[in-house]
């Protein structure tokens, strides 16, 4: 039942019927809690979902609140190198850099990307969306050099693991490109 919820929540935050999507959301997340417990990672999940609910609307600090929870547990339960800690890692970052605090940003990808190349490789789709967002972080800041590398490896992978007409692949060259168009 809560996966169900979950997931019709999942469609409806992808369609922005985020009016829709929060109580389902909240109600996966208890159906969770009371099932398997505070300490389980299937609740971190759920908070880290929420959380991208709420930072979607622009409710930051509830947004903040639950990707911190979501890290401490998942750290808590798995250690630091997984992939639950690097995805409340980015999300982390996400929050801080769409408020523009760039310097708190920062770190919160550094630290993803680390864990999701140690424990996944070079080449895994996860990658893709880590280097987007840093190359999003650097050209926010007007940092081109360093955006342009992220954009490229972004673009790169992208095309190889997804391949050339893939919407997440074409979304990065069109953001490459405009980055480019305000540099000349």
């Amino acid at each position: 039942m809560a996966t169900a919820l979950n997931n019709l929540a999942l469609l409806y935050n992808g369609q922005k019927r985020y009016t829709q999507a929060e109580p389902l959301f909240k109600q996966s997340l208890e159906i969770r809690k009371k099932l398997q417990g505070e300490g389980d990672i299937e609740v971190a999940t759920a908070l880290n979902n929420l959380g991208l609910l709420y930072n979607y609307q622009r409710r930051y600090s509830e947004a903040e609140s639950l990707f911190k929870q979501a890290l401490e547990l998942s750290r808590k339960l798995l250690g630091e190198e997984n992939h639950y800690v690097a995805g409340s890692l980015n999300n982390l970052g996400t929050l801080y850099n769409e408020q523009r605090q760039f310097t708190e940003a920062e770190p919160f990808y550094q630290k993803a990307l680390v864990i999701y190349q140690k424990i996944l490789g070079e080449k895994h789709p996860y990658l893709i969306q880590t280097f987007s967002n840093l190359a999003t972080l650097y050209n926010n800041q007007d940092k081109y050099p360093e955006a342009e590398t992220f954009y490229q490896q972004a673009i790169e992978l992208s095309k190889e693991l997804l391949g050339e007409n893939h919407p997440n692949t074409k979304k990065n060259m069109q953001h490459y490109l405009s980055m480019k168009y305000r540099m000349s």
